[in-house]
């Protein structure tokens, strides 16, 4: 992604697109250092590199980047990671001229979503760029309805934060309104996770708005994926309210039994967990497991996975297994010692087994 082919390939969409660009001192200065880079700082020196063989008006740089990009208009240009410098060009050098800049991100982000791009138009001019992204929800283009809720996340990973969005949920609100019932899966997965962000700082606000919809959209398949899963945090968390409107209640059991084949493991190695309990009533569980993970200090902090959802009778004794690696990852360090599994019915603990993990 984003190498010296790359850099080919964007020297001679622009080319075409502007004549007068001098592809070979473009690629000479783009190539500079690129290979160390890491991809965001790929895309940002590739823009950067672009900005001194582009025309010094920043506005008639504009058109030769939509011309250069990849759209249904424009089957000659770049699109996905190779189009990324050219939306960032807009982040970067336009945040002067909002209008022109917004109008170009709205038809590049066909070839490379701007929900990066965007962030900095909201932040500066929230009142001008949110009015737009509520236009945008209800544009005919799949790419751009997106991005009205992509673009307005406040916890998009890699993007900057939106303090005053992540701060009121209701300044996007009619944009996931507008999207609920999109017929696109790639816009409706980007409302669930979008609310899913609001699950972090807006708990109750985002259990009342999801009831709301579930109240007005009772019959809408794509509405009750959108909730499932904009719910999936706060499932993990055992939120009660949550885990009602999915219709899990509390759950009645007894005999709960959790074991582990081995109360001893090697790093590299899996656990091999076992479950039971007998319900007391018919109804529905959603069955949870914790690994509490023991940290440098010596404490152990709990990273919640999903285990089985299902309907149970009255009287039935449910069983599970699961096996569960423990495998050396980049995002984790694993330290010897003492740690713990923990299941949970509803959001409620049904039984905790501790194991000594070797290193």
């Amino acid at each position: 992604m984003l190498n010296a082919a790359s850099v080919r390939a964007i020297g001679a969409a622009v080319k075409e697109a502007y004549p007068a660009f001098d592809a070979k001192a473009f690629e000479k200065d783009a190539l500079r250092g690129l290979g160390a880079m890491e991809l965001k700082a790929r895309v940002i020196h590739i823009a950067r590199a672009l900005r001194p063989h582009l025309p010094p008006s920043y506005k008639k740089c504009l058109p030769i980047l939509v011309k250069a990009s990849r759209t249904a208009r424009n089957a000659a240009g770049v699109d996905g990671f190779r189009a990324w410098p050219l939306v960032h060009f807009v982040e970067e050098f336009g945040l002067e001229e909002p209008a022109a800049s917004l109008a170009t991100l709205k038809v590049i982000t066909e070839a490379m979503s701007a929900e990066f791009a965007v962030r900095p138009f909201l932040i500066r001019y929230p009142e001008m760029s949110l009015s737009l992204l509520k236009e945008w929800a209800l544009d005919k283009n799949v790419h751009v309805r997106r991005l009205a809720s992509e673009g307005t996340r406040p916890r998009l990973p890699w993007g900057q934060r939106l303090k005053v969005f992540q701060a009121d949920p209701e300044l996007a609100a009619p944009i996931l309104r507008a999207l609920r019932t999109d017929p696109e899966l790639y816009v409706r997965k980007s409302v669930a996770n979008h609310l899913n962000d609001f699950s972090k700082d807006h708990p109750d606000w985002l259990v009342e708005e999801l009831r709301r919809w579930k109240e007005e959209e009772p019959d809408h398949p794509g509405v009750a994926w959108i909730i499932r899963h904009a719910c999936r945090s706060l499932v993990k968390a055992g939120h009660q309210d949550t885990l009602a409107l999915l219709g899990f209640g509390p759950a009645s059991l007894r005999s709960a039994d959790l074991r582990l084949a081995s109360p001893r493991l090697k790093l590299g190695g899996a656990l091999e967990i076992s479950f039971g309990a007998e319900a007391l009533k018919a109804g529905r569980w959603v069955v949870d497991y914790a690994i509490h993970h023991r940290k440098k200090d010596g404490r152990l902090a709990p990273k919640v996975f999903k285990w089985k959802a299902l309907d149970v009778k009255k009287g039935e004794r449910v069983s599970l297994v699961k096996r569960h690696s423990i495998r050396p990852i980049s995002t984790r360090t694993y330290y010897a010692g003492e740690h713990a599994v923990e299941v949970f019915v509803n959001g409620v603990s049904a039984g905790r087994a501790p194991f000594t993990l070797k290193t």
